[in-house]
């Protein structure tokens, strides 16, 4: 049996792979030794008034765990590491390596993959959290309602209500003329409940362009943002709209006429949209500007 022949704390007891250490400390004044070593189900501590009593103490653990007791001490080299500090990791729970295992082996079964902390947080969030049951149809009223108080322009309260069809059983990504009126024909649900993985999916089933695209997702973060300074959605974390990257625009040359060519387009042009094309070809004006 090894031991230092020096009382230096902490003392190591040792025998093979099995350590047992005692440490040195105090109680209301009075000298305090406490023994620590690992076990199957996480560390140990034990506490002695009496160094004497924890050295034998000591001495008998690191024997038991050197003869076997612990399948785990087998282990060599990066396994025992694995081991030590899988160990480590749950003994705040109180819960044993083996359990832990079962457990993770158990929810690995349900999910179908490997996803737990994010099933966590999901269940957290929306099952015991206190937050309010906001639907997604509500969040976008009080939203655009927000909005037109602050003065925004017509264009943009019309992007975010929109019209929503009459029939609910026909709504799709691509009903509404409103962004976000589409947005709350396809989620009849509360706002809190929507996931990145839906979001996502939403946005790949959107027929239009890239432009368009982008302009959606802008709207649905900021009515995310919009609901979490609400107090909809826990304001110290990330949303699911924060996952939405944007979409890359490809840019294509402009085409530029000659003037023989707008002075055809004039002449061909009726009187109501006349205006239209000279301010467009001659002020640059783009067509959201121009309405």
């Amino acid at each position: 049996m090894k031991r230092h022949k020096k009382d230096i704390f902490p003392l190591a007891i040792t025998k093979g792979h099995a350590s047992v250490k005692i440490y040195k400390g105090e109680n209301r004044g009075k000298p305090l030794f406490t023994l620590s070593y690992i076990t199957g189900s996480g560390r140990k501590r034990e506490n002695f008034s009496d160094l004497d009593a924890a050295k034998r103490e000591a001495n008998s653990r690191v024997a038991a765990l050197a003869q076997g007791d612990l399948e785990a001490l087998k282990l060599t080299g990066r396994e025992r590491q694995v081991f030590v500090a899988a160990a480590d990791a749950l003994l705040p729970t109180g819960v044993s390596l083996d359990i832990a295992a079962r457990e993770f082996a158990t929810a690995f079964e349900i999910l179908g993959h490997d996803a737990i902390i994010e099933a966590a947080r999901y269940f957290k969030r929306h099952v015991e959290s206190a937050l309010p049951d906001i639907t997604v149809t509500d969040a976008v009223a009080r939203f655009a309602e927000a909005k037109a108080a602050e003065g925004m322009s017509k264009l943009y309260l019309k992007d975010i209500r929109g019209s929503l069809p009459k029939d609910k059983s026909k709504a799709g990504p691509n009903n509404g003329r409103g962004l976000l009126g589409r947005f709350a024909t396809c989620f009849q649900c509360n706002l809190k409940a929507i996931t990145a993985d839906e979001l996502q999916t939403y946005m790949g089933r959107l027929k239009v362009g890239p432009v368009a695209k982008n302009n959606h997702r802008r709207l649905i973060v900021a009515l995310f943002n919009f609901g979490k300074a609400q107090g909809w959605l826990n304001k110290g974390e990330t949303t699911a709209a924060d996952a939405l990257g944007t979409v890359k625009v490809k840019h294509k040359e402009v085409e530029i006429y000659t003037p023989k060519e707008m002075a055809a387009l004039v002449a061909a042009a009726d009187g109501d949209f006349l205006p239209w094309l000279l301010l467009i070809g001659f002020g640059g004006l783009r067509r959201e500007e121009l309405a």
